[in-house]
C-alpha cells in the first residue's frame, strides 16, 4: 500500500526526530529543561512547541504506519517465508550502508573527536556519551546486521535482556534501534494475519493474548496499526471532520504533557510487572496520544488537502534516508562545524551554525542515500516474488 499522504505524515514524524536530535545536541537545555527551571528552554518543552520537536511520538508514528500499511500488504500477498525475508532485505540494506556511512565519517574526524569538544561547548550528554561505535569491519556488520535488525540494543529491546545487548551508544547510526522493532512488529504482523487467515477464532485469542503480552512495549503499536487498517477497510463511516480535530487535539495534549506528567492510571500500568516490558513511564502516555493523532490524521479530509505539496511531498519521499543518514551527520559534521565555528562567531552563533550545516548536509545527502533505498525495494520485491492473491 502507498500513499502519498501516509508518506507526508512519514516525512513529518521523521522531521520531529531529527529536530529533537538537534535540540539534544547543540541545544540541549530545550530538551531537557522543564517548566520549573524557569528557563526560555523549559517553557518551549513544557508547552505544546515540543511537538515540533518530540521525537519519541515520531518514532511511534512510524510504528503505527507499519502496522497500518504493512497489514494490507501481507494480507493480500499471503506467503508468510517470502514476506519475511523481504521484509528482512528491505530494512538490512539501507541499515548496512547508513551504518558504513557512520564509519566513513567516523573514520575521518576520529582525530578531532569533534562530539566531545562540541558537547563541552554545548553542555550535550547526548553528545558526551553516544557515538562511540569501534572502528573495525566486524563491528560493522555485527552492529548492521544482528543488532539493527534483529537483537536491538540495551534498554529499547523488550525481548533481551540489557546484558545480552550492545549499548546503544556505542552503535554506528542510534536510530537503528527502531529496525529492530521494526523486524519484530513484522513478524507479529504476519502471525496474526496467518491466523485471521486460518481461524477468526483463534484468531481473536491471539489478538487478545498479544495486547495483553505487549501493553507495555512498542510492539503493541504495530498492532494498533494493524487494528486501524482493519477497521478503515471494513467499516462504512463517513469522514468526521469534528471527530477528527478532537482525536488530533486530545492526542498532541497528551503527547506534548508526557513530558512533564503521566496521568496516575497510566503510571499504574508502567508499574506493573509484566513478563515484556519497557521502561514506559511517560512513553505509555506518549504511545496513546500518538494512536489518537494518527486515527485523526487519516479521518481528516481537510488535512489531506492542506498537506500537500511538492517540499512536503519530497520530506515523505527522502524520509527513509534522513532518518538513517543525520545521525552520523549530525555527530560527525555538524560537530566538526561547531568546533571550528565557536572560536570564530561565539558559543551560541557556532552552535546555530552547526545545527544548520547538520540540516543543509542531511538534506543535502538523502536524495542520494534514497537510492540504496530504491535498491532496497527492488531487493525486497525480488525476495518477495509474484504477488499471490489467496
Amino acid at each position: 500500500m502507498r500513499s502519498t499522504y501516509l508518506d507526508v505524515i512519514r516525512g513529518l514524524a521523521c522531521l520531529q526526530v531529527l529536530m529533537l536530535h538537534l535540540a539534544e545536541a547543540f541545544f540541549p537545555l530545550f530538551a531537557t529543561d522543564k517548566i520549573h527551571d524557569n528557563t526560555f528552554g523549559g517553557y518551549i518543552h513544557s508547552s505544546p512547541l515540543y511537538l515540533i520537536y518530540d521525537g519519541y511520538t515520531g518514532v511511534f508514528v512510524f510504528f503505527l504506519l507499519s502496522g497500518y500499511v504493512l497489514t494490507p500488504s501481507f494480507s493480500k500477498d499471503y506467503q508468510p517465508a517470502r514476506q519475511f525475508a523481504a521484509r528482512w532485505g528491505r530494512l538490512l540494506i539501507p541499515a548496512f550502508m547508513a551504518c558504513l556511512l557512520s564509519l566513513v565519517i567516523k573514520w575521518l574526524v576520529v582525530d578531532l573527536d569533534p562530539t566531545m569538544r562540541a558537547a563541552e561547548v554545548s553542555g550535550s550528554v547526548f553528545l558526551k556519551d553516544w557515538w562511540r561505535p569501534e572502528l573495525t569491519w566486524a563491528n560493522l556488520v555485527h552492529d548492521s546486521f544482528l543488532n539493527a535488525l534483529f537483537m536491538g540494543y540495551a534498554e529499547t529491546s523488550a525481548l533481551f535482556a540489557d546484558q545480552y545487548l550492545q549499548s546503544i551508544d556505542t552503535s554506528f547510526v542510534a536510530p537503528l534501534w527502531t529496525l529492530s522493532v521494526e523486524m519484530h512488529g513484522s513478524i507479529l504482523l504476519l502471525a496474526l494475519i496467518s491466523l485471521r487467515k486460518h481461524s477468526r477464532i483463534l484468531y481473536g485469542l491471539g489478538l487478545a493474548i498479544a495486547c495483553v503480552l505487549f501493553i507495555r512495549t512498542y510492539y503493541i503499536l504495530f498492532i494498533i496499526g494493524h487494528l486501524i487498517n482493519l477497521q478503515t477497510q471494513n467499516a462504512q463511516h463517513r469522514q468526521n471532520t469534528r471527530t477528527a480535530i478532537l482525536f488530533l487535539v486530545t492526542g498532541m495534549t497528551l503527547c506534548f504533557t508526557g513530558e512533564t506528567s503521566t496521568l496516575g492510571f497510566l503510571e499504574s500500568v508502567c508499574q506493573a510487572g509484566m513478563p515484556l516490558s519497557l521502561d514506559c513511564s511517560g512513553h505509555i502516555q506518549k504511545m496513546i496520544g500518538a494512536i489518537l493523532m494518527f486515527y485523526g490524521l487519516l479521518h481528516h479530509k481537510g488535512l489531506k488537502g492542506l498537506l500537500q505539496g511538492r517540499l512536503l511531498e519530497q520530506l515523505g519521499r527522502y524520509s527513509f534516508s534522513i532518518y538513517l543518514v543525520h545521525f552520523p551527520i549530525l555527530c560527525g559534521i555538524g560537530s566538526t562545524v561547531v568546533i571550528f565555528a565557536v572560536p570564530l562567531y561565539g558559543a551560541p552563533i557556532g552552535l546555530l551554525i552547526g545545527a544548520l550545516a547538520t540540516l543543509a548536509t542531511t538534506f543535502a545527502i538523502a536524495p542520494y542515500f534514497h537510492h540504496i533505498d530504491q535498491l532496497a525495494m527492488r531487493v525486497s520485491s525480488f525476495l518477495r516474488g509474484p504477488v499471490r492473491t489467496p
